[in-house]
């Protein structure tokens, strides 16, 4: 009877871990842009991201806005229209990105900040204030991360800020 009831349970406890595993390997893989005024400020960032992304079941869509506000905002719309799933945004100019990023908000796209404050936004904003270093940015760059992810796959609000 021992041996049924030993049989019994590795069974049930593999196919809880089957199981558990094929929800796993169907999640889908999200698609989050990082966006930045000028990439090579933020290269440690990315790479460190990458692989926190790897973990997650996330791609990375690295945009360098090459030191244009016009370039990151173009950069901010094409993400809306491939349908990517959220935004992590390294703000330089905190006004001349306001109407741009109001846009993604109305496209309901989850755009967290970093870097920097970007003022004159009506609605709520996820924002990540600046350390101003190496490890400040990269470390707001993957509380970024996770709570997109948290955002998207488990309806986890942002926290909004402003």
């Amino acid at each position: 009877m021992k041996s049924l009831h030993h049989t019994l349970s590795l069974a049930v406890t593999f196919m809880m871990l089957t199981l558990s595993n094929y929800a796993y390997a169907q999640t889908p893989t999200l698609r989050i842009e990082f966006n930045t005024p000028d990439m090579s400020s933020y290269a440690y960032a990315l790479t460190l991201l990458r692989k926190q992304a790897e973990v997650l079941g996330v791609t990375i869509f690295p945009q360098d806005g090459q030191g244009s506000v016009t370039q990151q905002s173009a950069d901010l719309m094409n993400s809306v229209n491939m349908g990517l799933d959220g935004i992590i945004l390294a703000v330089d100019d905190g006004q001349n990105l306001s109407q741009t990023v109001e846009d993604v908000l109305a496209a309901n796209v989850p755009i967290v900040t970093i870097a920097h404050p970007l003022n004159g936004i009506d609605r709520p904003l996820y924002q990540l204030g600046s350390e101003g270093n190496r490890t400040g940015l990269t470390k707001q760059a993957s509380n970024a991360l996770e709570a997109i992810v948290s955002y998207v796959r488990y309806k986890k609000p942002l926290r909004a800020f402003q």
